[in-house]
Formats: structure tokens, sequence, C-alpha cells
């Protein structure tokens, strides 16, 4: 994948006319380079003038591609530039060297940094696992990280909210607990404290509405009192300490002796008339002494020296990337680190003129909908999915508010997305984007399922009724070689769930009465010998069942999840949504919850394919994939996945070489 590979042929001397792709070409042997996506079909044609012959080749760009829509969103991944993700970037400070530390809120276990090169590390800590346990880096586990600052000599002071401690990070990665400490931040939000010259730590002890003071050797003092719920905390460069109060959103002063002053904020801006602003999230300070203000009102502020403050982007000036807002500030060397959060985290840097530019990090657009080629399509959140008979997948995404699965779309094999029906919120699709599933006819309808309903769409947007009366949710939608259609139907709960076909005469019945062991259905399929699988979220199980009602556990152990790849009895899954036969003998799962694709065997093992809970964001590739929300998956008839993760369609090319 992403590489090239050469065609290379040899002719009879006989040969009088020779094409590739239908290219003239000449002499009677030769080579060309290709750089195949997905999979192509190159085509030689030769003659003599008395007979044809024509070779065809498939190449396959093995690994894991984007067919269609942003790759953006939420995660939680290391690497270079854009294929980093954060979540929530806002608890952010530099350390010596000129990086970038960063603690996400939304993944609150594990420390990260970034470099001026946009190289993006963890540095400590697991972001799937909470804990206490001190030691080195790899093993090393918080609880909830609520603030973060940097020491001179590069040791990282962190508030373990969940723990109830200030940890520390040495240089070389070992974490130490520094101080048990009951009152330092507030969890969600970012509460960074700040070390002064001589090594003192200022917390913010946000309940009592008091900065505490902690000496090198850890002894705790009350250092400055009358806050409401005093926020983050900065270091000026003429040594005063710099507090947010998140209660109004003023800025306090506080002196060496713990008096506080209020810091006077002279608006310079047409569009803030009040003498305060109410939604400061975050501060940071430049050698100059001017402090920049990440407000979520009013977008980028500065103010310099002299007290004025000056508007550097504003909210009606079109935001930051990916439309979204600065949450996380911090001085990185010689210029403004930010990061931003929208729908996935980015940290970009302030280049001269306020613009931003993006170090590492993938903000998504927003939740919207728009129709085009591959990476220009847009999906609001596209959840299930199916393949048509000449290559086409239908999708059905959410609509633009991301409350129900409104709209049913279309994305061709050369990656133009169109959409089939768009009926925003309650209507025709009646359910949310994880309970509607897609099912094509050979007559170019695509049945869906609505509640208790199935309807149909044809290629130019009609409507119309399929299947009415069934008297639990339906969910799974699946067809055998005869032409007779399964789906699932139950309420979830214990005891209600169950199989039923409908033959292609109009006669429906039930197949599987699976109430005795299976919980859920929420993806169902069948395979070329007409056997049923049926992947259940609740009971974290793969069942097979039989046509006489019979239910066989294939994978997973019954309400026990996990993320165990191993043999019958051992292997372990979290909310597996899908499951899909694949030409190669393997059943193929949509693992959401451990953001996987697992691999059951005949004999029951249980593998990983690709993906991981510890990495969260889509990285494509022919190694190390690794996805954001899995939903649902399907298997072309030449074996490639095609798969909905996040905002984007992807597909894995040759997943086993093949």
């Amino acid at each position: 994948m992403g590489s090239s590979t050469a065609l290379t042929w040899t002719l009879d001397a006989s040969v009088t006319a020779v094409s590739l792709d239908g290219q003239a070409l000449s002499g009677t042997s030769g080579s060309t380079t290709v750089a195949p996506r997905f999979r192509q079909s190159y085509t030689l044609v030769a003659t003599d003038g008395k007979r044809t012959e024509t070779r065809v080749v498939k190449v396959a760009a093995q690994g894991l591609d984007l067919v269609a829509g942003d790759l953006g969103g939420s995660g939680c991944l290391d690497g270079i530039g854009r294929e980093a993700r954060f979540s929530w970037p806002w608890l952010m400070a530099s350390d010596p060297q000129g990086n970038l530390i960063v603690a996400d809120p939304n993944f609150w276990y594990s420390v990260r940094r970034v470099t001026p090169a946009g190289v993006v590390t963890t540095l400590a800590g697991n972001p799937a696992e909470a804990g206490y346990v001190d030691g080195p880096a790899g093993s090393a586990r918080f609880g909830q990280i609520a603030g973060l600052t940097v020491a001179p000599d590069g040791t990282i002071l962190v508030i373990d909210f969940g723990n109830q401690k200030i940890r520390k990070i040495a240089p070389d990665g070992t974490v130490s607990t520094f101080v048990s400490f009951a009152q330092g931040g507030s969890g969600a939000f970012q509460y960074n404290p700040a070390l002064d010259a001589s090594g003192n730590l200022y917390v913010s002890a946000y309940f009592k509405g008091e900065i505490q003071r902690i000496t090198p050797s850890g002894v705790a003092t009350q250092f400055s009192t009358g806050f409401t719920y005093p926020g983050g905390l900065t270091v000026l460069p003429n040594g005063s300490l710099l507090v947010i109060e998140t209660f109004d959103g003023t800025l306090w002063s506080v002196d060496a002796n713990g008096a506080r002053s209020s810091v006077p904020l002279t608006f310079d801006l047409a569009d803030v008339q009040s003498g305060y602003i109410s939604s400061i999230q975050a501060v940071a300070s430049d050698p100059s002494g001017g402090i920049y203000l990440s407000t979520s009102r009013f977008g980028l502020l500065y103010r310099d020296a002299a007290g004025l403050v000056h508007t550097v982007t504003g909210w009606k000036e079109g935001r930051f990337l990916g439309g979204g807002f600065p949450f996380g500030l911090a001085w990185m060397g010689d210029r403004l680190a930010l990061g931003v959060a929208n729908y996935g985290g980015e940290i970009a840097t302030l280049l001269p003129g306020g613009r931003p530019a993006s170090l590492a990090g993938w903000s998504a657009g927003g939740v919207f909908q728009e129709d085009g080629p591959g990476a220009a399509a847009r999906f609001a959140r596209p959840r299930s999915l199916a393949l048509g008979s000449q290559g086409e997948i239908y999708v059905a995404d959410q609509d633009a508010s991301g409350a129900f699965a409104g709209v049913i779309r279309k994305v061709m094999p050369d990656g133009i997305v169109s959409t089939l029906r768009k009926q925003v919120g309650w209507g025709y699709l009646s359910g949310s984007g994880d309970d509607t599933h897609l099912l094509p006819l050979a007559d170019g309808r695509v049945l869906y399922s609505s509640g208790n309903a199935i309807g149909a769409v044809t290629q130019t947007g009609d409507l119309s009724s399929f299947l009415t009366g069934g008297t639990g949710g339906i969910t799974g939608l699946c067809k055998d070689a005869s032409g007779n259609i399964f789906f699932g139907e139950g309420t979830g709960m214990v005891a209600q769930a169950r199989v039923r076909k409908l033959t292609p005469t109009g006669q429906l019945s039930i197949v599987a009465d699976v109430s005795a062991g299976v919980r859920s259905i929420a993806g169902l399929t069948v395979d070329a010998s007409g056997r049923l699988f049926a992947a259940d979220p609740l009971s974290q199980v793969v069942w097979s069942l039989s046509p006489t009602g019979a239910s066989t556990r294939l994978a997973g152990v019954d309400l026990s999840p996990g993320s165990t790849d191993g043999p019958f009895g051992l292997g372990r899954m979290r909310e597996p949504r899908a499951i899909a036969p694949h030409p190669s003998g393997r059943i193929l799962i949509c693992d959401r919850g451990n953001r996987a694709i697992r691999t059951l065997a005949s004999d029951g093992s249980l593998a990983t394919l690709g993906g991981s809970p510890v990495r969260s964001g889509v990285r494509l590739g022919s190694s190390q994939v690794s996805f954001t929300d899995p939903t649902d998956l399907v298997v072309t008839p030449e074996g490639d996945l095609i798969i909905t993760d996040g905002y984007a369609i992807l597909r894995w090319t040759a997943p086993f070489g093949e």
C-alpha cells in the first residue's frame, strides 16, 4: 500500500501489435511501474495478425485506506502530524526543550509529548486503563489527570485527581508520588498548577476557594484565599501568580505574600461591551509579559503589557482548525501552542499575524453531509452499510443533528458519494444509526430496518413499505443464496430475541427462537452453506443459529467483556456489533468496544486482525492499523473489508495478504 510494483512481460517474436490498458506499446518485451489503489486490473493485449491473446493481472494494494469521508475525529493515537489523534487537548504545558506536554480530559490516564516537529509519543500511563501504580513509564497508571506543569529540569508534575495525589514523571519516565492532596483540580476541567523560581508548586484547592503552596519537600500550606472556584494558574514573568476565577471568568494576580488584586482588562473589542469575559478556558503568558486568553465566547484574545485586550481570532472570524475553538494554551519555545477541540482534537501553533497552523492531530470537519468524490465527501456519522452487486456501498448515515439515521447514501466503486434519500429526524428511519440495517435487492431497491418494520428505497429515492407488524425492534438484515431474507427481532431483553425468515413468496416464519441464550442481535449474516451467525453485544458473544432454533456459542464468554485473544472459552470481546464470513473460511467480527476487527477460526480461536482498545484513532496503512469507532463491516467477493468508522468509510484490501 502506498508503494509501486513492476509489471513485466515477454511476447512472441511474431507479435505485430500490443497494448496495455488500451495504450499502444512497441517491442516484444517491456515493463511498467504501477501504483494501484485498493485492487486494480491491468490488461495486456497482443496480436500477430491472425490471433489475439489477452492477459489480465489484478494487483492488490494491501492495507487499510480511505474510501470516502473525513478521517478526523476523537482518539488517543501517537504518530507524526496528522497521524496522531487527540480528543480534547486542554491540559498543556511546555518543557525546557520546547516540547509540549499534553493530557486529554477524555483520555484521563496518560501524559503525552508533542515535539516542535509534530511527533507525538506517550510518556507515561495507559489511556485505556486507570489505576494507581508508580514505576517505569510503561507500567505506571493514573487515576484521573486534572492538571500538569513542567519543572526547569524537565520533571512533569501531574495532578492525579482520581487518586487524590500529585505525581511526578522524571525525565527518564519514572513515575512517583510527590504528595497526597485532597483538594486539587476538578476532574473534567483543566486546572493546571504552577511552579515559581524557588520550586514551590501552587495548586487550586477548587472546592475550598483557595490557592495552596507546596514546598519542594512536599509541605502544603494555605497561600491565598477569597476565590469562589479558582482554576488554572500561571506564573508571570514578573513572578506574580495569575489565577483564573472559573465562577465569573475574571483574572487575579497574587503577589509573593498571597495578596491578590484584580487584573485590569481594557477591551479593544467591538463585540465585547461588558467589563469581564465570562468564558476564559485557559491562559498563557509570553516573554514580554503579555497574556493569551482562550475563550469559548470570544475566541483567542491577547492582553498586552499595557492591559489592552485585542482579538487574535474571534468567534465571528471562522474559528480555528476544523471549525474548533482553542481550549488549551501553552507558550512553546518561541511560539504559542493551542489545543483545538472540534469532533476530535488538534494541536496548532500561532503564526505571525495570528494565523493558526496545524502541528499534530486532526479535527473532523463537523457533523454534516456533503456528496462528492472520496475524501471531499462528508458523513454525519455512518453507522451501518451493505454491499451492492456492482461493488457499490450503501450507508445508513445519521442526520445533521447526529440523532437519527435519517439518510441513506451510496458510495460507488470510484468513491463518488451520493444521497439516495434524506429525511431528517423521525420518519422513514425511526431508529438510531446503530439500529438501522440495510440490504440491497436484485431489483435495485435497498431494504432498511426502521423500528418494527422494514422499508424499501429505490435508486431514485422513492419509498415503500416492505414488511410491517413486527413484534420487536428489527436488527440485522441478510439474505441467502435462495433469496430468503433473515432478520433479528427483539427488544434487547433476556428471552425476547429471535430470528425470522421471509421467503421470496412472502411467507414469514420463525427460524430460530433463541431466547434461551441470545440476549440481543446487532449483526446477522449467513454463509454460503446457509448457516446463520449472530453478533450479541449484550452477551459479548457470537452465536451460530440452526434451523431448529438451537444456538451455539462460537466465541466470547457470556456476560464477560474483554479483549483477550485465545482459544474457545478464553477469547473475549467487548460489544461485537457486526459479523461476516470471509472467503478464507474465517469469520470476521466488528468488535466495537475494543476498536478492533477480530477473526474467528473454525476451531473457535479468537484473534485480533487489527485495532486495539488502547489505540483510539484511524490509522491507515499495511501494518498497525487502528480505528476510532468501528460499527459495521461487510466483505467483498475478493475478501476485502468495508468498514464504517467515525466519519469515514474504510476499505481493508487483502487483509490476510491473499
